[in-house]
């Protein structure tokens, strides 16, 4: 079997040099693949075929592969990127014995934009072509409340609108945004994480605003916690919070009255990326 954890949005994301990169923000939720022969126990989405063809993958490992997953659809989860990679990283796993994560981000990115998640600890990474990619480390300990505060965005659509002229007036604080979140997991430093994502939240405010935003900020700070991420094509907005530093029974009845609507929320942890490759 293998397994890739979702997200809760990106740290940072912007465009540098004509890039479109992001940090990525992996956490304690996972797409799981896992393979018995015999026909197809359930249907596959049209990414998850065509990255599998993309690889490679036979008609026969399709029939017996089955995908769970702990991640909804639409928010900024990297719902499709966790499938992805798990059904082909156990493909690759089953042929070769290993996985190697740029492999299965280029049969992902032959399908659409990928999650920088499918890579070990925290990285830098082009998105859309895969061109860049820096590791950046394991995270300090973060709590992550994600509440959902607009409907589902249609991913594919956003990836084709054109920010460019917006990127580059806002490319100074983005650039400082990145080397925050940078330095701070070389250091083990929450607060340094925290203002390079909360410097890319408020950006992106002028691409895909988020209700509520500034007062779950000010929520997030008042409860000693770092910041604010989003997810920058979706429709998270995540609290960075120290684990058992909060009241999480205030939070979740402040959160609430600020956003005025029935708005599901997680409790979520930052981990590291990658394939994990166990047995079934």
């Amino acid at each position: 079997m293998v397994s890739v954890p979702g997200s809760c949005g990106e740290l940072v994301q912007g465009i540098v040099d004509g890039v479109r990169l992001h940090a990525s923000c992996p956490v304690d939720r996972y797409a799981l693949a896992t393979w018995r022969p015999g026909p197809r126990r359930a249907g596959h989405g049209e990414k998850v075929r065509r990255a599998l063809a993309a690889a490679g993958g036979s008609p026969a490992f399709l029939a017996g592969l089955t995908i769970r997953s702990d991640l909804p659809r639409g928010i900024g989860m990297a719902s499709s990127t966790a499938d992805v990679g798990a059904a082909v990283g156990l493909w690759l796993a089953m042929g070769r014995g290993a996985v190697d994560a740029g492999a299965v981000a280029r049969a992902a990115l032959a399908v659409e934009p990928t999650d920088g998640v499918l890579f070990d600890g925290i990285v830098l990474f082009d998105h859309r072509r895969g061109s860049v990619l820096e590791r950046w480390g394991a995270p300090p300990p973060i709590e992550l409340v994600a509440v959902e505060v607009g409907g589902p965005v249609d991913t594919l659509a956003f990836n084709e609108r054109d920010t460019a002229a917006v990127s580059r007036e806002q490319g100074g604080a983005i650039l400082r945004a990145f080397e925050l979140v940078r330095r701070g997991l070389a250091h083990g430093n929450a607060v340094s994480i925290g203002r390079g994502a909360t410097i890319s939240a408020l950006c992106h405010q002028n691409i895909l605003p988020k209700p509520a935003r500034e007062p779950l900020l000010r929520l997030a700070l008042e409860e000693g916690g770092y910041g604010v991420n989003v997810a920058h094509s979706g429709s998270l907005i995540g609290l960075l919070l120290p684990p058992g530093g909060y009241d999480r029974e205030r939070v979740q009845r402040r959160i609430a009255e600020l956003v005025r609507r029935e708005a599901p929320i997680r409790r979520l942890r930052l981990v590291s990326g990658g394939l994990h490759v166990g047995t079934a």
